[in-house]
């Protein structure tokens, strides 16, 4: 399943390329050579098979990135945990667990379609890894494995950028961690 995943969001990127290469015009900001820095205030879902109710952790993500190509990215990502979220782990409410994301970091490939001069959207895909904290267990856990999202970036200038993403930061067989991120980036 995981490998038709990767097949089919590379054939979307790539799908993306094209059809960015044949776009209208391309903000400055996605050009080759450009490199960013940013960060994402992110509310993640940890979504595990036979728990009640979905616990929703908060995590800061700093993004380094470099434009190797035209509208093309190489990101790198690290973010530690702001709150934690307690949720009922049994359908009863007998047990309340507090779930803390301690630490996240990945590598990922951005594609961008550029609409106007200050629009573009992007999809992506990498690898992830983060350490998950259940907090009334007495177990640590660090997860990785291939990542997927897109999101919208709004170009207010060739120096700054606001974005809106959604990342499938882990998708496995009994529990998935994906995130909505609004967050902001400065090009130099």
């Amino acid at each position: 399943m995981n490998k038709q995943i990767i097949a089919i969001t590379l054939m979307i990127l790539a799908m993306t390329a094209s059809a960015a290469a044949a776009a209208g015009p391309m903000p400055q900001a996605l050009t080759q050579g450009k490199g960013y820095i940013g960060a994402n205030y992110t509310e993640l879902t940890y979504d595990q098979d036979g728990m009640a109710k979905d616990p929703e952790p908060t995590v800061l993500v700093g993004r380094l990135g470099y434009f190797i190509i035209d509208q093309v990215a190489v990101e790198g990502r690290l973010g530690f945990g702001l709150s934690d979220d307690t949720v009922q782990v049994d359908t009863n409410g007998s047990t309340k667990v507090e779930f803390e994301i301690d630490r996240l970091s990945g590598v990922y490939l951005l594609t961008h379609l550029p609409i106007s001069d200050g629009l573009s959207f992007y999809g992506l895909v990498g690898y992830t890894k983060a350490k998950i904290t259940p907090r009334g267990y007495a177990l640590s856990d660090t997860e990785n494995g291939f990542s997927y999202g897109f999101g919208a970036e709004l170009h207010s200038s060739d120096q700054f950028g606001l974005n809106l993403e959604y990342t499938q930061y882990l998708d496995e067989k009994g529990y998935d961690l994906s995130g909505i991120s609004l967050g902001a980036k400065i090009y130099f």
